[in-house]
């Protein structure tokens, strides 16, 4: 009964269809905008023809540039779903599909890298933006818009561009945006005389110029129009301002003037947007291939491919809207009995969403909140389609008491996997408190979100009561114990983080979770780290990194982990390998919910510049880091990372400057915060040694020595025992400080710790002369690698190759593009490329961009 041949450009090109109805009209007027700002925007009501230009676009990129047209629907608020069928488009179906529950920042990352060179243009094409409003998917969307320029162009088509999240007046400001509206939309005299001649209609020049202005050129009011009558218009009536009225006017005339079959069949076919030809015959709605036919011809039923191959036919918005506002009581009963069929025939393909919508749609919250409850776990835990998840159960605003809770926890739980920590709290409040709870879940749930947000005591204390009061499954028990391992790694008991990081990793290794294990280690790897250990943390890394191998959904896991393994790496004097880490991770590392591998990774490029006596580049990484600590609401990052830029500062010798940024942040030996008093008392004893006052120096670190000692944190206690060295051998106690040097420099042998050591040669240097002369054969071997290192003649290892990263920031800096454009077209931070550059500078044995662009000519780079 229905047609079902198509003949389509490509499968790409078929997914934008002419929901307008107008294909075959070219409007050549706007298509050409295209060519102008690296943004077009199309925004106008449905009908005003926004998905048939963009189709018109795509169909006129030109030659060298690469085409990727995307209609959105609402799967694509799941930013893991955009995201791998832009991979997947951009593929051309050359490698298997890629996993929709990927970590999103993965596949931002992995997305963004093919489209960075710059030797490919491409034209991304986004329609009906409005499915995205509010989602996290419109913060992709944003992030993707930063890239645009000569080599990757926009356009969008939505109803509205006001969503928040969207910098459209940043981008507009900066004159990268061009805005079609309806207006500019609108048909002008000439396009409603061609569309006459199209359809086959003989009207008067000056009757299609009244209906030109009584419709306001509004495309599909043209359209219907055009299917009646000169005489069926009164401009007297019809010329205003409001459009609303020329709407339903246009209609009534419109509907009334259809077939009694025409009409019999849109009225049926009005229960959802669109419906698979193979659900038509499964329903029992015939359609008669003639009025089947008439109706595609007015362009009113249109065919379309949508999520899952399915070939369908769907009535335009604005006469779908119409039929539903005039039907009568009894056809709304007819159609919700049909959404009702539709949503079991969606259920038994396998397409929950739209089952749940349409049960929903029907009236019958409580089948489509059972529906949902059936594949909660399956979409929150497995999917990753949170985001669908969480839209859907808006929908079944009162599920049954027996389904409530339960959906409640899913809800919860899909808000911490989209990091939306401040949405979970309040949502917990809104809808439970922890005395109600009978399962203990709340309790659980509330402790992993105060971890996320980095209250790490608050965490503690939530999962140790619920360890105490509750079971739970085994994963609910592993997550736990992670939980109240990292309060005791942060409050240096060890042997206890140690205990309970065994505990979990035996419970998700009885579930074979991957996710939780690598979480096990990334806490396990902090807690050595903290302890000192950096032998035994080198070993874990490894194996750590091998397990998560190729694991879908282990890149947040994996960046953290090399963040981490980057920090070793610097410690060691690997300098060549830290960057390698960071080369892999940095790009990351601003999306992970753990604040200390973004310390490790941010700490560690800053001081991998300032070995190459790039104070600026790394001044400039920190103040990119400090901006994510209060952006992602995590103060412990940002006073982390304060702390190494007054460090940094008063290495350069820079000492006022850094005392001032020190009192700013709060970074005081007399500070309230333990944090924050910790990193002072360390910076001010630095500050002291360097202004002479040795005795306030020693006075400072003494009982910072004596906590190193007794919470057992070796690298902590190597780093004030050298200070306290240096202000002992200042005030002329130097037999006492060449004891404490040599017992700090026998730590650092055992554990490979040397950059501690060497960032302070400034200060150590006349000790370290000293020690070596009276202790000789009892040296430990580092003093002379720290004085050779220092000699004038040494020169480090530097890789020669440039990764492809770097390959592709050099290619941007060729084209004359400012550190705040490429790093807008590369998708990173400023500080991040400016620590790129240097690198590259480096590697290139040059001073100077323009030098660098030579040497890379010269070398066949570029």
């Amino acid at each position: 009964m229905v047609r079902t041949d198509r003949n389509e450009r490509d499968a790409t090109a078929a997914d934008l269809v002419a929901s307008e109805g107008l294909a075959s009209l070219v409007r050549t007027r706007l298509t050409d905008s295209v060519r102008r700002e690296p943004i077009l925007l199309i925004e106008a009501p449905a009908g005003y023809g926004k998905s048939t230009l963009a189709q018109q676009i795509f169909k006129a990129t030109p030659r060298g540039t690469r085409a990727i047209a995307l209609p959105l629907n609402a799967e694509h608020r799941n930013p893991g779903v955009l995201l791998a069928e832009l991979i997947d488009r951009l593929a051309r179906g050359r490698a298997k599909p890629t996993a929709a529950s990927s970590d999103p920042a993965e596949l931002f990352l992995r997305f963004t890298k093919k489209i960075e060179n710059s030797s490919q243009r491409h034209r991304l094409i986004f329609d009906d933006v409005h499915h995205l409003a509010g989602s996290p998917a419109m913060s992709y969307l944003n992030r993707l818009l930063g890239g645009a320029g000569p080599n990757l162009q926009f356009v969008m088509t939505s109803r509205e561009f006001r969503d928040p999240q969207l910098s459209i007046g940043d981008l507009s400001a900066r004159g990268m945006v061009r805005w079609l509206g309806p207006e500019a939309l609108a048909m002008t005299d000439d396009e409603a005389r061609d569309l006459a001649t199209m359809r086959d209609v003989h009207w008067q020049p000056e009757q299609l110029q009244t209906l030109v202005q009584t419709t306001q050129g509004w495309p599909v009011l043209l359209q219907l129009a055009l299917s009646g009558t000169p005489a069926a218009l009164d401009r007297s009536r019809l010329s205003m301002a409001d459009t609303t009225p020329v709407r339903r006017y246009i209609e009534d005339r419109f509907l009334s003037g259809l077939s009694e079959a025409q009409h019999r069949l849109l009225a049926v076919m009005a229960f959802d947007d669109a419906i698979p030809v193979e659900m038509l015959g499964a329903l029992d709605i015939a359609v008669p291939k003639g009025t089947l036919d008439s109706l595609e011809r007015l362009g009113i039923l249109q065919r379309r491919r949508i999520n899952g191959g399915h070939d369908a036919l769907s009535i335009h918005p604005v006469l779908r809207e119409s039929i539903l506002r005039s039907a009568s009581p009894e056809a709304l009963a007819q159609l919700n009995a049909q959404r009702r069929s539709a949503a079991h025939w969606w259920r038994e393909h396998d397409d929950v969403r739209r089952a749940v919508q349409l049960m929903a749609d029907a009236g019958d919250c409580a089948q489509a909140a059972e529906w949902l409850h059936d594949v909660a776990e399956r979409m929150v835990f497995q999917a990753g389609w949170h985001q669908t998840f969480l839209d859907l159960l808006d929908l079944c605003p009162s599920p049954p008491p027996a389904l409530k809770d339960s959906l409640e926890e899913f809800a919860v739980w899909a808000l911490i996997f989209q990091r939306r920590h401040v949405e979970a709290e309040q949502r917990l409040k809104r809808t439970r408190s922890v005395a109600d709870d009978a399962s203990g879940v709340v309790i659980l749930q509330r402790g992993v979100i105060a971890g996320m947000r980095d209250d790490h005591q608050s965490a503690a204390a939530f999962a140790g009561e619920w360890l105490r009061n509750h079971r739970g499954d085994d994963y609910q028990q592993g997550v736990a114990r992670v939980v109240v391992a990292f309060e005791q790694k942060c409050a240096c008991q060890f042997g206890e983080a140690s205990r309970n990081l065994s505990l979990a990793r035996g419970l998700f290794s009885n579930i074979h979770s991957d996710y939780g294990l690598a979480w096990a280690h990334v806490v396990s790897l902090l807690t050595l780290i903290k302890a000192g250990r950096h032998r035994q943390a080198r070993a874990e890394i490894s194996t750590s990194l091998k397990s998560i191998d190729g694991e879908d959904g282990a890149s947040s896991q994996r960046a953290m982990l090399l963040g981490i393994q980057a920090l070793l790496h610097y410690e060691r004097d690997e300098l060549a390998e830290a960057r390698t880490a960071l080369e892999d991770c940095l790009p990351l590392l601003p999306d992970q919910g753990l604040a200390d591998a973004v310390i490790c990774g941010y700490i560690t490029a800053a001081r991998l510049r300032c070995a190459d006596g790039d104070l600026g580049t790394a001044l400039d990484l920190l103040a990119e880091g400090e901006h994510i600590g209060a952006q992602r609401g995590f103060p412990r990052l940002s006073k982390a990372i304060a702390s190494e830029r007054v460090l940094s500062l008063l290495r350069a010798g820079a000492l006022d400057q850094a005392e001032s940024a020190a009192h700013l942040a709060d970074l005081r030996p007399d500070s309230n915060a333990p944090f924050q008093k910790d990193r002072g008392i360390r910076l001010f004893t630095r500050l002291a040694l360097l202004r002479g006052e040795a005795e306030r120096a020693a006075a400072l670190i003494a009982p910072m020595l004596a906590h190193a000692r007794s919470s057992g944190q070796q690298f902590k206690l190597c780093e004030c025992l050298l200070l306290k060295a240096i202000a002992n051998y200042d005030l002329g106690n130097t037999p006492r400080a060449l004891e404490q040097i040599h017992e700090a420099l026998t730590l650092g042998e055992l554990e490979g710790y040397f950059r501690v050591y060497y960032d302070e040669y400034t200060l150590l240097s006349p000790l370290l002369e000293t020690y070596q002369a009276d202790y000789r054969g009892r040296c430990s071997p580092i003093a002379q690698q720290i004085r050779e290192k220092a000699s004038p003649t040494h020169d480090d290892n530097t890789l020669d190759a440039l990764s492809g990263r770097e390959i592709q920031i050099i290619k941007l800096l060729s084209e004359g593009l400012s550190n705040a454009e490429i790093a807008s077209r590369s998708f990173l931070g400023e500080g991040t490329v400016k620590w790129y550059l240097h690198n590259i500078y480096g590697k290139l044995d040059v001073g100077s961009r323009t030098a660098a662009v030579h040497a890379a000519q010269r070398a066949g780079l570029i």
